[in-house]
C-alpha cells in the first residue's frame, strides 16, 4: 500500500542516503521478501529433497531462528530491560519463538498478496467511507 501510495517517497535525495537504505533493508527485503523466500524455499525442499533431509532442514531452522532469538533477548536484556527479573521469566517462552515468526512470516505472505491482488485495504472497517465507496469488492 505504501509503495502504491508513496513511491516518490523513495527517494534517496528526498529522504537521505541512511534513509533510503535503511527503507530498502528493513522495509523492503526483511518486511516483504524474506517471508516470501522463507515460503518458496521451504515449497521447493519439501517437493525436491527426501522427507528426513526435509525434517533435518526444519529443524536447522529452527535452531538457528531459536539462536538469533537467544541473541535478540539477551541483548534486550543487557542494554533495555528495568525489571530484569520479571522480563527473565520470559525466556520460558523462548523455545515458541521460532515457531511464532515463522506464522507471522507466512501471515505476512498471505498479507502482502491479498494487497497486491484484491486491494485487501479496501475491505476493511477501518477505512474512511470514501474509500469503502470506491472499493472493489470481491
Amino acid at each position: 500500500l505504501y509503495m502504491r501510495k508513496h513511491r516518490y517517497a523513495l527517494n534517496p535525495g528526498l529522504i537521505g542516503w541512511k534513509t533510503f537504505l535503511f527503507t530498502l533493508i528493513y522495509g523492503i527485503w526483511q518486511s516483504i521478501m524474506l517471508p516470501i523466500l522463507i515460503l518458496v524455499f521451504n515449497i521447493a525442499m519439501f517437493a525436491h529433497v527426501d522427507i528426513n533431509e526435509y525434517l533435518a532442514l526444519l529443524v536447522v531452522q529452527y535452531i538457528i531462528y531459536l539462536i538469533y532469538a537467544l541473541l535478540l533477548y539477551g541483548l534486550f536484556m543487557y542494554m533495555v530491560s528495568e525489571r530484569k527479573v520479571q522480563d527473565f521469566k520470559a525466556l520460558l517462552f523462548m523455545p515458541l519463538y521460532p515457531f511464532y515468526g515463522l506464522c507471522m512470516r507466512m501471515a505476512t505472505v498471505f498479507f502482502t498478496l491479498n494487497e497486491l491482488v484484491r486491494r485487501g485495504h479496501e475491505e476493511s472497517n477501518m477505512a474512511p467511507w470514501w474509500v469503502l465507496a470506491r472499493g472493489k469488492r470481491f
